[in-house]
């Protein structure tokens, strides 16, 4: 069984962006409230405007923290367990994808290698060298088979992880 290891600049970076937005949404909230003299403080549109900001800000920085899972693969399955949530663990036969195609991902960080785990024409989950510091053995433990090298432009690519076929 192959468990995965984060890389430290995601690590860095998720926990980075959910300081921030946490930061940000509580001085948000608790910097620009409202006068604590008023009888209702949060019925003014002001007020309710501050509040929305500052959840959605949280809410934001929340996203990637969420995102992140560690991937466990064994020779019959890969096991998807969620790093904030420990309990959800989602357990997927070898059989429910087609097959692999790995394909390079630019980001502004430059260009990292991926797979795309394909059913149906269409990418079912994903990893890459950017999340994983062990890719490489990730990606020889995967039992399915390799199609190759996958060439998509970055819109196709952003399409393809929203639902579209490749």
């Amino acid at each position: 069984m192959v468990e995965s290891h984060f890389t430290v600049k995601y690590k860095v970076m998720v926990y980075g962006v959910f300081g921030l937005s946490t930061l940000l949404s509580f001085m948000l909230f608790f910097i620009s409230s409202p006068d604590i003299v008023e009888p209702e403080p949060w019925n003014n549109l002001h007020s309710i405007l501050i509040f929305l900001c500052a959840a959605v800000s949280l809410g934001i920085g929340c996203l990637l923290l969420f995102k992140m899972e560690t991937i466990r693969i064994k020779s019959e399955c890969i096991i998807f367990q969620k790093h904030v949530y420990a309990s959800n663990i989602k357990e997927v036969p070898f059989k429910n994808y087609d097959y692999y195609k790995t394909i390079y991902e630019e980001s502004e960080n430059g260009e990292f290698e991926a797979v795309w785990l394909i059913k149906d024409e269409k990418m079912a989950k994903s990893f890459s060298s950017f999340q994983y510091s062990n890719f490489k053995e990730l990606k020889e433990a995967l039992n399915l088979k390799n199609r190759g090298q996958l060439h998509l432009s970055p819109m196709k690519q952003f399409l393809c992880k929203c639902g579209a076929k490749i």
